[in-house]
């Protein structure tokens, strides 16, 4: 498996890497900000849990999860035009189930204490 989202030890920020698309919609909502450096442009994108909205957070897991899982499928990452990760619904279903409001943890070290500005380039 692929590592998706972290939660910071202090338990009040979190991270998750998604696509370049979906990270610019997160970063118009209060509490979410780029990982600084190579970070925000592999996707991690920070937020602060009690400033981001409960919708967003469960979108923005899932769209993490979708794009973990396809690139554990594909052996790497790939986007379509959209944004959106490429897999098949069958891999999808051979592969798991995310399950909404669970925020799973990595060993590596949480991406950049401090998040830059929402400004992709």
């Amino acid at each position: 498996g692929r590592v998706f989202a972290t939660l910071h030890p202090d338990g009040k920020r979190a991270m998750v890497k998604v696509a370049p698309e979906v990270q610019q919609r997160l970063c118009k909502h209060p509490g979410f900000a780029l990982a600084g450096g190579a970070w925000g442009r592999a996707g991690c994108t920070l937020f602060v849990l009690a400033d981001a909205d409960e919708a967003v957070v469960e979108r923005a897991l899932a769209d993490a999860w979708q794009l973990a899982l396809a690139a554990t499928a594909a052996g790497k990452l790939t986007f379509s035009g959209n944004g959106s990760p490429s897999a098949t619904k069958s891999t999808a279903a051979a592969s798991g189930t995310y399950h909404s409001g669970v925020i799973f943890t990595g060993s590596g070290s949480f991406p950049d204490p401090d998040p830059q500005p929402c400004v992709l380039g």
